[in-house]
């Protein structure tokens, strides 16, 4: 009988190679649970019932150098987004391998997918035991605080586990500066939250992320840390161009 430990054990080993080290396990019901009525488009699929296990599959900065590798060699080059191609092709095909080897169906969403298809994936990530939830909606893992990203959620018909909690972080936090940086967000934006005005001020959007106390030496580098805020493809160009020579 295969059990949730060994699929998150076995699906950890083929998919941190490719750069996502970061996974959290629940099960599937605990998470459709929590969704209100009108969130039902990020409601995920039971394989079996809702007992299924979901995994939660993340990456910190160690991705980069591996997605650049991938992007100066590959096709890459030539997707709209490079980034979630990658993520789509290298955990799409472990899952793949994982559930053929051991005869498990299941069903795969990503972060960056919009509803039907989508996932509350920081929700997810909390129940999981991943992280916390900070007053700011980020979720806050105990090693990597906020320097982390999550990218796929994967439901197998195998009983999942119960949410957990992570150990605390914004629980623990008396200062909580991330919400000073929030209000700077508001005053900067001014209620508007669209994409323009976001391109306009990622830098106050990115104090926000700054301000929290866990993580610092994870964060991720300057060249990492603007591609992820403006999906400029000459970042990507940019940073190939710097690599050493083969």
């Amino acid at each position: 009988m295969t059990i949730w430990t060994d699929v998150t054990s076995a699906l950890a080993t083929l998919v941190r190679p490719v750069g996502f080290e970061v996974l959290g396990a629940v099960d599937v019901g605990a998470y459709n649970r929590t969704l209100e009525p009108e969130h039902e488009g990020f409601r995920l699929p039971e394989v079996r019932d809702e007992r299924d296990l979901v995994l939660v599959i993340g990456n910190t900065r160690r991705l980069w150098p591996l997605f650049l590798e991938a992007y100066a060699t590959t096709k890459l080059r030539s997707e709209a987004h490079p980034l979630d191609a990658y993520s789509r092709l290298r955990i799409g095909a472990a899952v793949s391998r994982l559930a053929s080897e051991l005869g498990l169906r299941h069903a795969l969403r990503y972060s960056f997918d919009p509803a039907p298809r989508g996932v509350a994936i920081s929700r997810l990530a909390t129940l999981s035991g991943i992280g916390e939830a900070s007053p700011v909606g980020l979720c806050i893992h105990p090693e990597y605080g906020p320097w982390f990203s999550l990218r796929a959620a994967v439901v197998f018909d195998v009983e999942g586990p119960a949410p957990r909690a992570a150990a605390p972080t914004c629980s623990a936090c008396s200062t909580r500066p991330c919400l000073a940086a929030r209000e700077e967000v508001l005053k900067t934006c001014g209620g508007v939250f669209d994409r323009p005005t976001f391109l306009a001020h990622w830098q106050t959007w990115l104090a926000m992320r700054d301000a929290c106390p866990i993580g610092k030496a994870a964060r991720y580098s300057e060249l990492q840390i603007r591609y992820h805020y403006l999906k400029d493809r000459a970042i990507l160009d940019d940073a190939v161009a710097a690599l050493p020579e083969p």
